[in-house]
């Protein structure tokens, strides 16, 4: 089965690829008309921000930007470079920038916008500045609470936890771990064990579960908190080849990844796997408020996405396999 995942893993990466060197920054606005809807992203190394592109694109088209006043699509490989960027997407004459901020200090640039009078919506990540004129994100510490809830309740309320932090993500494992450490005062017999990741990847995820497994021996941990949906593929995995998916009750994750989809219905009789999402398709969203901004109609200052329970009961709903996540 995991042979079955790692394809489809391929697929994807295949399709990341395409979709990072197909944003439409060949849009023209009209001559007299507005000027461009630029979106500010991530450069999709992620297939979750593969998927930002393959979403706002879709929204992009269902609202005919190309023909009414274009859409830019510019990627950043860190914080300066999105910086720059910034500065090139103002000298487009922009009607609105949509900004996916690498992370708070892009702050200053940000500010930048604001100072140019150009509005701006703010996209899942978190800046210093107050000048956007809407800002949309999920719920990560809620995220937290779910998972949290969901694994305690399913070891019966007792037992060891392995749960996952990733510090140099920043602010996604701080919220998911504050919602996290907000139940667990509620379950004082659950005991939770912290393992460690750099980022949000399999071979990262793989390799410090299956020391944490080793170190954890058989019949002393009941359930694996992942707080990523491509971690949990590498948890997945490390439980499958320790031979302990049988031992192991549960395993969470967080996102809404089709290769986690696909693996609760694979692992169904084997084992409970589950996500809580966190969907790149929520900039769709994002993109309707900047274009209802730009026509003058009026939109919520700050939106807040909950995210939705995926499991072997549900998965098959959740299933397009037409998307790079």
């Amino acid at each position: 089965m995991m042979k079955k995942l790692l394809s489809s893993i391929l697929l994807i990466v295949i399709l990341m690829a395409t979709f990072a060197a197909c944003g439409r920054d060949d849009s023209a606005s009209a001559d007299d008309g507005p000027g461009p809807i630029v979106l500010l992203a991530l450069n999709p190394v992620h297939d979750w921000h593969a998927a930002v592109y393959f979403f706002a694109d879709v929204k992009a088209t269902e609202l005919d930007l190309d023909n009414k006043m274009g859409f830019y699509y510019l990627t950043s490989i860190d914080v300066a470079d999105q910086s720059a960027q910034i500065d090139t997407a103002l000298a487009m004459n922009p009607s609105l920038i949509v900004l996916l901020p690498h992370n708070a200090e892009v702050t200053p640039a940000a500010e930048r916008i604001t100072a140019a009078g150009v509005p701006w919506v703010l996209f899942d990540r978190w800046v210093y500045c107050p000048g956007w004129s809407a800002y949309l994100t999920g719920d990560n510490p809620e995220i937290g609470r779910r998972i949290a809830r969901r694994t305690f309740e399913g070891i019966g309320g007792s037992g060891r936890v392995l749960v996952q932090r990733a510090p140099e993500t920043g602010a996604i494992d701080a919220h998911r771990w504050a919602g996290i450490q907000e139940i667990m005062p509620l379950f004082p017999d659950v005991e939770v064990i912290p393992f460690t990741t750099t980022t949000f990847t399999i071979p990262d995820a793989l390799a410090a579960v299956e020391a944490a497994l080793v170190a954890n021996p058989r019949g002393t941990i009941d359930a694996i908190i992942s707080i990523n949906d491509v971690s949990s593929i590498g948890v997945l995995q490390a439980v499958e080849e320790a031979g302990r998916l049988d031992d192991i009750q549960m395993i969470s994750g967080s996102g809404g990844w089709q290769v986690w989809f696909h693996a609760m219905n694979d692992y169904r009789d084997q084992i409970y796997l589950f996500t809580y999402t966190y969907h790149p398709s929520m900039v769709m969203q994002a993109m309707q408020y900047a274009y209802d901004i730009v026509n003058g109609r009026s939109v919520p200052r700050e939106t807040i996405i909950p995210p939705n329970l995926v499991d072997r009961y549900n998965v098959a709903e959740w299933f397009d396999d037409g998307t790079p996540y």
